[in-house]
């Protein structure tokens, strides 16, 4: 027989079981009520206080989860499922510490719960110890293999540690398991697109977009891969969905301007292009000016206006041509620039003072307003036809000029070369191309190729054919301003879409730009010219990659102006 006590425990226990059948059918008043009553008759029950706190987890009462879950953990120390449970608990309240902890306690005492190394390795995503975490997925997926939200998290932390294959890998495995996951569908894409396999990445969106129309985000980058396959149309659809979908974020309106700046409507696009101030990367690099009132284009007579560059060296060429408009607006203005620009823009026509931009991003204290550089064309109301298209603004110092004109004499036609932009830009590979595709020109007779590539890809014309020359001087040019001496030195610049090729138009020097197929919206679409330097001729590619019919045409080109000279 039982005893007295052993007769209450029996009798617990088959009211607790009562519960978990109420619980297990989704009749989860009946289980919370059941298991209330045990609590009062025995308070150190811990099954029924687990119990009721996975059920206040459940509707979102984590404070009282982390409650009765830890008051479980204490009466029944060496249950590793109560520690994951209450890991759980305090995970979504943003205690991650706690978290981990808890889960670590769980793995002490059974090192067999995949699902609590799961749940260890997202804590430890969220401290950003990334290694840590993907050990942690790795002992989940030997223990259960197919564990689909290891596979997802480890996919995730592969691809940021820029180990795509193994990141595709993951996310192949899963999707045979859920061929429906989204996010997983979602993520794969991510990765696709990045490794530029881009009809693949098109295809991941297109299906997250089957079961979630409104997915703000597989819009967003359906828009960008559309884009860069010349699919403007879809493009803009894309991007104006995402937006119908949340008006708020500030990428789609970002990216949308870049495609209307592209096809031309610059109205619209200078609209969207200040969605920008919105982007969270913007904001914490210019934070410390929201307290300034922003410049919109009124008279500031006897006041200070503050301008910074923002984006690349030659955006900066491209937009100081608006300082002399700024200026007929009123007092003094303060140009914050890049150091290699300093020299070049010392006494440029509307700019009072030129400070160098500081690491700390500190304002001058005698400031009425401010603005960002690239905002100018839409204060104006530039379109196409109002571009202030006056060329040379930008000239070479004569000392410089002298220096390299000593240095290149000969009666040669010499042709300024560069062949790529700074790898760090993240649309590097939509602009630069390797110096051995310069090489036809190298055989025109009377043309000498001088090298204004700096950077590691300078190194490139230290590895050329026998017979190919290309004196590479982009070594030697300390600032923009060695750079204009050079380049007023030679007849011709040949160039992929960076700083010196927007130099070079603005020196209102012949340069003839070229472009890959997917990009920067200010050369437009389709033309051989551009409305912002008159003396530009723009080469595009017009498959993705396919150099060789560009350098061809350069190369035809080239020779017909040398025998014309």
């Amino acid at each position: 027989m039982l005893t007295s006590s052993n007769a209450e425990h029996h009798e617990t226990d088959v009211r607790f079981k009562k519960a978990l059948e109420h619980h297990q059918a989704g009749r989860i008043r009946e289980a919370e009520k059941i298991c209330k009553e045990i609590y009062h008759t025995d308070p150190e029950y811990s099954p029924a206080l687990h119990l009721l706190g996975m059920m206040a987890y459940r509707v979102g009462q984590y404070g009282a989860a982390v409650n009765l879950i830890g008051k479980a953990v204490q009466i029944c120390p060496d249950n590793a499922f109560y520690h994951n449970n209450l890991g759980n608990a305090f995970h979504v309240q943003g205690k991650t510490d706690e978290a981990i902890l808890c889960y670590r306690n769980a793995l002490r005492l059974n090192p067999n719960i995949t699902q609590a190394y799961c749940n260890l390795g997202v804590a430890l995503m969220k401290k950003n110890r990334i290694d840590e975490a993907l050990q942690s997925f790795e002992i989940a997926l030997k223990l259960k293999p197919d564990y689909t939200d290891a596979l997802y998290h480890s996919g995730i932390l592969l691809d940021q540690k820029d180990k795509p294959d193994e990141a595709i890998a993951c996310f192949e495995k899963l999707l045979k398991i859920e061929p429906a996951r989204n996010e997983a569908i979602y993520a794969l894409g991510a990765v696709l697109g990045a490794v530029d396999r881009p009809e693949e990445a098109i295809a991941c969106y297109r299906k997250v977009l089957e079961t979630a129309p409104d997915h703000v985000y597989a819009l967003n980058n359906l828009g960008l891969l559309l884009k860069e396959q010349g699919e403007n149309d879809q493009a803009m659809a894309a991007y104006k969905r995402a937006i119908e979908t949340r008006s708020d974020l500030p990428g789609p309106h970002w990216n949308l301007s870049h495609l209307l700046l592209l096809t031309g409507d610059l109205k619209a696009g200078w609209k969207e292009f200040e969605w920008r101030l919105n982007k969270a990367d913007w904001q914490k690099a210019n934070l410390r000016r929201s307290k300034v009132p922003l410049w919109n284009g009124e008279s500031f007579t006897g006041k200070t206006l503050f301008i910074h560059d923002e984006q690349g060296l030659g955006d900066t060429i491209q937009f100081v041509r608006y300082f002399p408009m700024v200026k007929t607006h009123g007092g003094d203005v303060i140009f914050e620039t890049q150091k290699p620009l300093l020299r070049l823009l010392k006494n440029f026509p509307g700019i009072d003072r030129l400070l160098p931009a500081s690491a700390d991003r500190i304002l001058p204290a005698d400031i009425d307003f401010y603005v960002p550089l690239l905002s100018l064309p839409a204060i104006f109301d530039t379109t196409l036809d109002t571009i202030p298209d006056t060329v040379p603004y930008l000239h070479a110092d004569a000392g410089k000029a002298g220096y390299w004109r000593e240095r290149l004499q000969g009666a040669e036609f010499k042709v300024g070369l560069v062949w790529a932009g700074r790898p760090e830009n993240p649309n590097d590979q939509n602009r630069s191309c390797h110096l051995k595709q310069f090489e036809p020109l190298a055989g025109i007779r009377g043309v000498r190729l001088i090298g204004i590539q700096q950077g590691k890809a300078a190194e490139q014309a230290n590895d050329l054919p026998a017979g190919i020359e290309v004196i590479n001087l982009g070594p030697e040019l300390e600032d923009f301003t060695d750079t204009t001496g050079l380049i007023e030195n030679l007849d011709l610049v040949v160039a992929v879409d960076t700083g010196v090729a927007h130099l070079a138009g603005a020196m209102g020097k012949p340069v003839w730009l070229v472009l890959t197929f997917a990009h920067h919206w200010p050369w437009l679409l389709k033309r051989t010219d551009t409305p912002w330097y008159p003396s530009m001729r723009i080469y595009r590619q017009k498959r993705n990659g396919d150099w060789a019919p560009v350098f061809e045409q350069i190369e035809k080109d080239l020779r017909a102006l040398v025998a014309k000279k």
